[in-house]
């Protein structure tokens, strides 16, 4: 197999099992102190479901991907795959950050009434968007490089209607999984709102 798309490979799975981890984990707020229902943070806890239906994206797009690569090389239908992964992992790059500074703020907000702050969960989503600066990169280089060395005329090729058709089909596949990982809203709220219960019970245990 390819170095380059064996490295892709295991930074898609690394980064979708530290985001799985991390988003579904409730150790995103850490300390001692009253913390009042969040707005942002409750938003954070939404959105924060998205950028694992970009990783279970990449996985299902990247298996076959690897699959017909396998078995006839690569081929000028393998550059459009590549270049929906290194989307997807932008959007999920994008979205993790955004969820991580809107909790960070909300907290810094109140942070002369207690001491708390970013728990282990954030960490790993972090972890997990910051190794996808390297999924990026290698599926740009894939698509660019391997696909089209072994195929010269695929910019002539790339207008025809076939193309057209694998693009708008791994569109849908985008925003399918973005819709799905819908499903699991529930799992952050609940874990970030467990941790505030938490630091509440434990502060008024203390009076």
């Amino acid at each position: 197999m390819n170095a380059s798309l064996f490295l892709l490979g295991f930074l898609i799975v690394i980064c979708s099992i530290l985001d799985i981890v991390g988003t579904y984990t409730p150790g995103w707020i850490v300390g001692n102190g009253n913390l009042p229902v969040l707005t942002w943070i409750d938003v954070a806890g939404i959105l924060i479901n998205l950028p694992v239906g970009c990783y279970i994206g990449m996985l299902i797009i990247f298996g076959v991907n690897t699959r017909l690569i396998r078995n006839q090389g690569f081929t000028d239908s393998n550059r459009t795959p590549f270049y929906v992964i290194a989307g997807l992992a932008l959007i999920a790059i994008a979205l993790i950050v955004t969820c991580i500074i809107m909790v960070a703020v909300s907290l810094n907000s109140y942070c002369g009434r207690c001491d708390y702050s970013l728990g282990y969960s954030a960490w790993l989503c972090v972890s997990s968007a910051i190794l996808s600066l390297g999924i990026v990169g290698l599926s740009i280089h894939l698509a660019r490089k391997s696909c089209l060395n072994n195929f010269p005329d695929f910019r002539r090729e790339a207008f025809k209607t076939g193309y057209t058709i694998r693009a708008v089909k791994y569109l849908g596949l985008l925003s399918f999984s973005a819709f799905g990982s819908l499903i699991f809203t529930t799992g952050p709220v609940v874990s970030i709102t467990t941790d505030i219960n938490v630091i509440q019970k434990k502060y008024e245990g203390s009076i």
